[in-house]
Order: C-alpha cells, then sequence, then structure tokens
C-alpha cells in the first residue's frame, strides 16, 4: 500500500483543479447522492455560499489559499452579523 507523501495533493485538490467554487458544488453533488433531506441541502448551500462569498471578496478562488488563519478571520468576521449558532452552523460545514 502506498503512504501518501507530505508534497501530495489532496484527492479534492487533483480532482477540482484546486479551485474552491468547484469543490463546492462538487460537495454539494455528493451530499444530494448520499440522499440528504433538502434542509440539509440547503443548510451546506446557504452556509457554503456564504462563504464563497468572504472568498470572493478577498479574491480567494483556490483551495490551496485557505488555512487555518484564514478560517479563523472569517469566523471573526461573521461576529456581530451572525448570532453565535450559525457562526457554529458555519464553522461545521
Amino acid at each position: 500500500m502506498l503512504k501518501p507523501e507530505n508534497n501530495d495533493r489532496t484527492i479534492l485538490d487533483f480532482a477540482q483543479g484546486g479551485y474552491l467554487s468547484i469543490a463546492v458544488d462538487s460537495f454539494i453533488t455528493d451530499r444530494r447522492a448520499s440522499e440528504l433531506t433538502k434542509h440539509s441541502i440547503k443548510f451546506y448551500q446557504s452556509y457554503l455560499k456564504a462563504f464563497l462569498d468572504y472568498c470572493d471578496s478577498l479574491a480567494v478562488t483556490q483551495i490551496k489559499q485557505i488555512n487555518h488563519d484564514f478560517v479563523r478571520k472569517y469566523l471573526l468576521f461573521l461576529e456581530g452579523k451572525w448570532n453565535p449558532c450559525a457562526i457554529h452552523g458555519s464553522f461545521r460545514t
């Protein structure tokens, strides 16, 4: 069995060319194929759209541009705009 090396690209990065919007579309398609409820699909879509809008506002389009610090800044950006439960939902998504 082959062990992945640190410099190997992730399957998601390789398959999607590293573009966030394509990865999100693929994720939603996978969730639909997994027969999640319409409510769950809408949950994912709304939170991921908000995240993509934030990324677009900063000209972030590639998965490799996202790191822990970026996600922390996004969650801080949501403070004052969203309630704590919604922020947690965004984090989980």
